[in-house]
């Protein structure tokens, strides 16, 4: 198991590196925002530096566009180093692997999670064999239709190279870029569709479905908040959008054939305003927000000509259903602590850094073309797009 503490992985008291700077610090950067701070460090930054302030600047230098990734930083003097990047891997600082974390720490830098949580859930592990170390690890592979965790098996060797020895999906449930899911969906039964595009009309429609019970709950919740009328009133009509979405991607799956699995929810107990500020964060501000701009993209994209026709309204009345996510994390907001506020922030930091490293693709390029759903490169566009001028702002904050 990794060294784990406070639930995080907390390495570097563990590692043996050609040599041992005043300061070490490990990073993972996002795409457009800067990390509030290490993830794991060790002694004392910019000790002995003459000029502490440059020695300062130059630390955080890299952690823009140019800088996404995983990085170790150190400081030894007036020196500063940075490793994990192209033109300096982290090989460099670790020299020969000869500890369980330093072979952890080659996974990482590769952009694989490092995680404390069970085996069964994505967590990493590492085990000494005769050729060097075995590590496994995981990472979110696709975000939408469905949201996939991927298990990876790494050998490691001693000079720092390694091997991906197998891998495999380890979770697979619907994903949420159409529409908002209720807490508590119950992932399908997978049933036979006899085609990939009615495979793929079905899913939506199924999620469709499950965003009419998302905003039945809310509507609930946040009437036993005693929330503003105005609010509830839009979740009322959100509510009716998606019931003629659910329709209307119905009837598509129905002339492809398909069969349309109705949702399940399981039941939950009573919810924290906590819980109910990251579900909105994440479903509703980071990926109903997503939904709505691929919606407008299949709009234009999409071979279908009725199917371009049906995704321009949906389109339109899920850009209402993301502003509507924006106001409520106002006024959630207003009902938290300090530290819940920076939990809200860290869970949409996720759910943003997912988006960024998950595309669709294994989608027949028939179904993507027909449907219009985005390729990687424009995939790509979409997300740093919407990252730039929407969240990093407002995680920046």
């Amino acid at each position: 198991r990794p060294m784990c503490q406070d639930a995080g992985w907390r390495p570097l008291a563990s590692i043996d590196p050609i040599a041992e700077p005043e300061y070490v610090a490990m990073y993972t950067v996002g795409i457009q925002y800067a990390p509030d701070g290490p993830d794991d460090e060790l002694g004392e930054r910019c000790k002995s530096a003459t000029d502490k302030a440059t020695c300062e600047a130059e630390v955080e230098t890299g952690f823009g566009f140019e800088g996404v990734g995983s990085h170790v930083v150190t400081t030894d003097g007036d020196d500063v180093e940075r490793y994990g990047t192209p033109e300096r891997p982290i090989g460099e600082f670790l020299g020969e692997i000869n500890t369980p974390e330093e072979a952890l720490m080659v996974i990482w830098a590769q952009g694989y999670d490092i995680n404390c949580a069970p085996g069964a859930d994505g967590g990493a592990g590492v085990k000494k064999t005769s050729k060097g170390f075995e590590v496994i690890t995981s990472r979110y592979t696709m975000d939408c239709d469905p949201i996939e965790k991927t298990s990876y098996r790494f050998l490691v060797r001693p000079d720092g190279s390694f091997v991906l020895l197998e891998s495999g999906v380890i979770s697979s449930e619907d994903g949420a870029c159409i529409g908002r899911r209720p807490h508590g969906l119950l992932p399908p039964t997978a049933p036979m569709q006899p085609t990939g595009a009615a495979a793929h009309l079905a899913t939506i429609a199924r999620l469709e479905a499950s965003a009419v019970l998302a905003f039945d709950a809310l509507e609930v919740e946040l009437m036993a908040r005693g929330a503003p009328e105005a609010l509830l009133e839009e979740v009322r009509v959100a509510r009716a959008d998606e019931v003629r979405h659910a329709v209307v991607m119905a009837a598509f799956a129905a002339r492809a054939g398909a069969w349309v699995e109705p949702p399940a929810v399981s039941p939950t107990g009573a919810r924290s305003w906590l819980d109910l500020a990251l579900e909105n964060a994440v479903e509703g501000c980071v990926r109903e927000t997503y939904g709505a701009v691929v919606g407008e993209y299949q709009s234009l994209a999409a071979e279908d000509p009725a199917f371009r026709v049906a995704m321009r309204r949906i389109a339109d009345d899920e850009r209402r259903h993301a502003t509507l996510s924006w106001k409520l994390f106002d006024w959630f907001d207003g009902f938290l602590s300090d530290a819940e506020r920076e939990s809200v922030r860290m869970a949409m930091i996720a759910a943003v850094g997912e988006l960024h490293r998950s595309f669709e693709g294994d989608v027949a390029e028939d179904v993507r073309r027909r449907f219009g759903l985005p390729d990687h490169r424009a995939h790509d566009a979409l997300v740093v797009a919407l990252d730039g001028q929407l969240f990093a702002p407002v995680l920046a904050a």
